[in-house]
């Protein structure tokens, strides 16, 4: 890394109030942070605390009330929604706590519906989607519809989807939140390896600090405030 390298992830003083019942509820407070390519980070803290708002602020999910979110340099908060569709599909991979694979979709077409939808045939992605289907360890599911998986697999089927289009940046959140340990650790130790031998940017949000062994910096959060970045 170097200081002429532009961050893949920049946040300029982020802030996120929600109205609720005619209340300000401030779940991030002017959060600034930059990240680079290939680095692997943990966001946890205390429930409540903004862990999954700023990880929606820094994939684009959602709009900050005050700063500026930047992807590779590009102002995010200046683009349309068009644009903003266009980068996450071309830049990020997202993985959720509750799977998000569709239950009447093989798992294939799952994996393959990212690239789909960014304009490319089933056919052309086919070798792509199997070889992260074999890294996985779900190259023998692939005809299996994502009803007939179990959570574990589901997740897997997640991760695999997040990559089809060689995104730069893995969002992860609460990716273990409904897996047992072994589950748990199988997913934890896939995201690794995508991180060190692909050098996929790796960020999740989890509020086990077990998990946090598996990155190499950690942000914490307390009250929507980053209490520290190491």
């Amino acid at each position: 890394m170097t200081n002429k390298e532009i961050p893949l992830v920049e946040l300029q003083n982020v802030s996120k109030i929600y109205t609720e019942y005619g209340y300000e509820v401030h779940a991030v407070k002017d959060a600034s942070f930059r990240i680079y390519h290939g680095e692997s980070i943990a966001i946890t803290g205390r429930s409540g605390s903004g862990k999954s708002t700023l990880l929606h602020l820094m994939s684009c999910l959602d709009v900050p009330t005050k700063g500026k979110v930047f992807i590779d340099g590009k102002d995010s908060t200046k683009l349309s929604q068009a644009s903003l569709s266009q980068l996450r599909n071309r830049y990020m991979g997202f993985v959720f706590q509750n799977y998000t694979v569709l239950p009447g979709f093989t798992v294939l077409e799952n994996v393959n519906f990212p690239g789909v939808i960014g304009g490319k045939t089933e056919k052309q992605l086919h070798d792509k989607a199997m070889g992260l289907l074999k890294t996985v360890g779900l190259a023998h599911r692939v005809k299996h519809l994502g009803v007939h998986l179990s959570g574990g697999e589901q997740q897997r089927v997640a991760l695999a989807r997040a990559m089809i289009n060689d995104q730069k940046v893995l969002f992860a959140d609460e990716p273990t939140g409904a897996l047992d340990r072994k589950g748990a650790e199988l997913v934890m130790d896939l995201m690794k390896k995508l991180n060190e031998e692909k050098r996929i940017t790796l960020l999740f949000v989890t509020h086990e600090l077990s998990l946090t062994d598996y990155a190499k910096r950690i942000i914490r959060l307390e009250d929507g405030r980053v209490i520290s970045d190491e």
